[in-house]
């Protein structure tokens, strides 16, 4: 490609032969053009290359890169390595995307010259679609915690980042935080972002399959999400309480749903809500103290 892309789309590829071809449709449907599409193969078994290498040849503006299977992080942050359109978004293998995404993106964009743009996702329902709101740095911080509209804060492929604040800032994606690493690599990136637009519309689509849940290793992405959330905390020191608080309330909440699903973990999760549990507020708050007082009962009220 002689231009340099607006948009670099990564999108992490194991075993998804039978979705493949739609995502891949779905993004070249897309309106904006310039484009460069990075799959990225982790170690797949299936006929997931042959349709990548496929739509390869016949559409220069996609590149396939392959790796020994090293799981999602790493895939992602291959796609990174070998990024170079201004920005940056991830969709994932078994997904696809309505064909006014990627420049509806751009659209959004121009408009604050924002360094972060999020979009709704499709499958997730939304009190307000037509909701729209400009974020400075310290509340999108705190959306990732703790927001009744943009309920697809997390995630990371309904974004739109800009591709030199991660290399810069050397932002990337680190399995050891288990389920927290889109929650850490969105938490990282917004600490070196100064604004943000999120934005309702639903153009991300998730293809559900009943194999879509990987169950193995459970317990240490338990473990490595609950370190996420003590980084977290500890990197909010400079902002406000009302941030630090809404942090503290997610770790506490998912300390006690480790625990409902790992009793034999009681003793390392009643260390963390005795730690934070007093910042929290409501209900949140008395499920804390009966897990403390009576965990047993706690587990089966709950």
């Amino acid at each position: 490609m002689e231009e340099q892309p607006k948009i670099s789309v990564i999108i992490p590829v194991h075993n998804e032969g039978d979705n493949l071809s739609l995502c891949l449709d779905s993004l070249l449907n897309n309106l904006e053009k310039q484009i460069e599409i990075i799959v990225v193969d982790d170690g797949s078994t299936d006929n997931s290359i042959a349709i990548a290498q496929r739509y390869a040849e016949s559409n220069p503006c996609i590149r396939v890169i392959h790796q020994s299977q090293s799981g999602v992080c790493a895939a992602r942050n291959n796609g990174l390595s070998n990024a170079i359109g201004e920005f940056v978004t991830f969709v994932d293998g078994d997904a696809y995307v309505d064909e006014h995404l990627l420049d509806h993106y751009l659209i959004l964009q121009q408009e604050g010259n924002y360094d972060l743009v999020a979009c709704g996702i499709a499958d997730i329902p939304h009190k307000d679609r037509a909701r729209q709101m400009e974020l400075d740095q310290e509340a999108m911080l705190y959306n990732l915690f703790d927001d009744p509209y943009y309920r697809d804060n997390t995630y990371v492929w309904n974004k739109l980042y800009r591709t030199s604040i991660i290399k810069r800032t050397n932002v990337k994606f680190e399995p050891q935080y288990g389920h927290n690493a889109d929650r850490m690599f969105n938490f990282q990136y917004m600490r070196h972002a100064a604004k943000a637009l999120f934005n309702n519309q639903g153009y991300y689509h998730c293809v559900v399959r009943k194999d879509n849940i990987v169950k193995r290793d459970l317990k240490q992405k338990d473990y490595g999400a609950l370190a996420g959330f003590e980084r977290m905390i500890y990197y909010s020191r400079k902002y406000s309480q009302r941030l630090q608080d809404a942090i503290a309330k997610h770790y506490c909440m998912y300390a006690l749903s480790v625990y409902k699903s790992e009793p034999s973990m009681l003793e390392e999760m009643r260390m963390i809500v005795e730690q934070y549990h007093n910042r929290l507020k409501g209900m949140d708050k008395m499920k804390c103290q009966l897990f403390l007082s009576k965990p047993a009962l706690f587990a089966k009220v709950f």
